[in-house]
């Protein structure tokens, strides 16, 4: 029977935890860590969890239309005020708000949110990888592919306070950022894509947001891998962003994809189907090119219509061959 609080570690001090690893731990709030203060005086509490990995947890006890069990990898209760940095969270799971990380205050930075859910049987689950319940500060971190019904990646409850800088936060289901009764988000310098519902949403909107942040594919190494990193032709690079920095908690670091110069759509032959697979990204809301440096068959640095020109004057006009990305 797993412990009510913190299936591997109750924290009511601060203390340093370091290049850990959490696998299927268990417990009603905080699946590995719970943090609080203790329950005499009024001694903040800000523990360090640095460079640690959280696969599996789960804040589950048993199953009623009333379980608030929260925080599937880590819960912060009263008086706490942890900061995460480096940290990796991956298929983490909460029976109503956060599936990774649920509580009041922290500082989280650098850090990966992938597949982390809440449960929605009973309705009213919230924050598939992150539910701010009072003030936190999310910067450069990458959330993908987390579930709930109510914020997908993040969800900012009754009267919270979150500062959002230089995150990624793409391909989260159902929406994005879900905001409720009072919250104020403010945005810095961020990346929104591709949710079904909306990639800001609640009480703060798209409107809200600061001239910086973007609603642009963040062209990730390998989705379908789960490798994070970006391309360099991403709108994340430092060298390509709205606010010259790094956006997301990886660099652009991709292994050299081009196999064949003008492969667009990577069926390993170089047509007139290459050109259409370009010129529905570009205009159409298509999938981004697998591999970008077979997409810049021009090799300016850069993914645009004049890459879909190049192609044509090769296939029908003895144009010059396509070349392999960025050889300028």
């Amino acid at each position: 029977m797993p412990d009510r609080n913190g299936g591997a570690i109750k924290i009511q001090s601060s203390p340093s935890i370091e290049n850990c690893i959490f696998i299927n731990c268990m417990a009603q709030y905080g699946g590995a860590l719970y943090i609080s203060k203790p329950t005499s005086g009024d001694t903040l509490v800000t523990p360090t969890i640095l460079s640690c990995k959280f696969v599996s947890d789960s804040a589950l006890y048993e199953y009623s239309s009333t379980s608030t069990y929260s925080g599937g990898a880590i819960y912060c209760g009263i008086g706490a005020i942890p900061t995460i940095h480096d940290c990796y969270f991956e298929k983490n799971f909460a029976w109503a708000f956060g599936g990774a990380i649920s509580g009041g205050q922290a500082e989280i930075s650098s850090c990966l949110f992938i597949s982390n859910s809440t449960d929605d049987t009973y309705g009213g689950a919230a924050g598939g990888a992150i539910f701010v319940g009072d003030s936190m500060a999310i910067g450069s971190c990458t959330l993908s592919k987390n579930y709930s019904p109510n914020g997908g990646a993040i969800y900012a409850g009754e009267d919270s306070r979150l500062l959002l800088q230089h995150c990624i936060i793409a391909f989260n289901y159902y929406t994005g950022l879900k905001c409720y009764n009072n919250s104020v988000v403010i945005f810095d310098c961020n990346n929104f894509w591709s949710h079904q519902n909306g990639h800001i949403v609640g009480q703060c909107d798209s409107a809200d947001v600061d001239e910086y942040t973007v609603f642009e594919d963040p062209l990730f190494c390998n989705l379908t891998g789960n490798d994070y990193q970006i391309s360099s032709y991403s709108p994340c690079d430092e060298d390509s962003s709205e606010c010259e920095i790094l956006i997301g908690k990886y660099d652009d670091d991709c292994n050299y994809c081009c196999n064949v110069p003008g492969d667009v759509n990577n069926d390993d032959d170089v047509n007139i189907l290459d050109a259409s697979y370009l010129t529905d990204y570009l205009y159409k809301g298509g999938s981004a090119p697998p591999c970008p440096d077979e997409a810049d068959s021009n090799g300016n640095c850069a993914i645009n219509i004049l890459d879909v020109t190049y192609l044509i004057n090769y296939l029908y006009k003895g144009g010059p061959p396509p070349v392999c990305g960025c050889v300028l």
